[in-house]
């Protein structure tokens, strides 16, 4: 083995789609390592310290050679489908691929959070990239609009109040003990609270076309418990869920 596709140990979706590419045949299961388990520095040191954070690298621990993100993962797919590989790389589905790979990268920890307290000698935080957060976002607030809207029709003036309180409540607390990462947390919050909305809303969005009284509890109780999680990645008292647990109670 002289070839190592290093990826995020605490990205679900990165852990998915490196043990697709080892069920599919195109990448041997010895190739296929996990970030926690880089402890080699003279491995670390051969990784570009930006690009490893944002790109999966794929290390050539012979020669050094280092492919990145979408390069890296076609390189891989190249020794079991390599027609399809240079059509990819040919055409305007590698730009694509870039941004979209990019999109999910630099979102990837307000979509799967991970706690403060783990440790790597190789950690794989993304930076925050305005840009794509900002597009996420808005992707995400306007399928909560629509999909709340397309299913209820309509928000309770109080639940809306209280959605307000919650965020203002977690801004204030986020503008005293940020520092210099305000931007970051502050965008990082509005995220992780789409998120929880989204994840529990799916089991209400069925609950109301189902008309199953039980999936509108537990979609409640799958909001809550998803931003009481993430808040607590973000270190934020849990005081600072009250409005939401009201807003959940109020918004039905």
């Amino acid at each position: 083995m002289n070839k190592v596709l290093i990826y995020d140990a605490d990205c679900p979706l990165c852990r998915a789609y490196t043990k697709g590419l080892v069920m599919t045949g195109a990448l041997p299961a010895a190739m296929r390592v996990s970030s926690s388990a880089v402890t080699d520095q003279r491995v670390i040191d051969q990784l570009d310290p930006v690009r490893r954070r944002h790109e999966i690298p794929l290390l050539d621990l012979e020669t050094g050679e280092t492919h990145y993100g979408v390069d890296a993962v076609l390189t891989v797919l190249g020794t079991a489908w390599p027609r399809f590989v240079c059509f990819v790389r040919d055409t305007a589905l590698f730009e694509i691929g870039r941004q979209f790979y990019a999109f999910i990268s630099y979102n990837r920890r307000v979509m799967f959070p991970v706690a403060p307290e783990r440790w790597h000698v190789m950690d794989l935080d993304p930076d925050l990239h305005v840009g794509y957060r900002m597009v996420f976002l808005v992707l995400l607030y306007a399928a909560l609009a629509m999909g709340h809207l397309g299913a209820v029709g309509h928000m309770a003036p109080l639940a809306v109040a209280a959605l307000a309180g919650q965020l203002g409540l977690a801004l204030v607390y986020i503008r005293r003990h940020s520092g210099n990462r305000l931007t970051a947390n502050v965008l990082d919050y509005v995220g992780h609270l789409g998120v929880s909305i989204l994840a529990g809303g799916v089991f209400k969005a069925a609950g109301v076309l189902l008309d199953l009284p039980m999936l509108l509890l537990l979609g409640n109780a799958v909001m809550i418990w998803q931003l009481a999680v993430r808040q607590r990645v973000m270190q934020l008292p849990d005081y600072v869920l009250i409005p939401f647990i009201i807003f959940t109670c109020l918004n039905h």
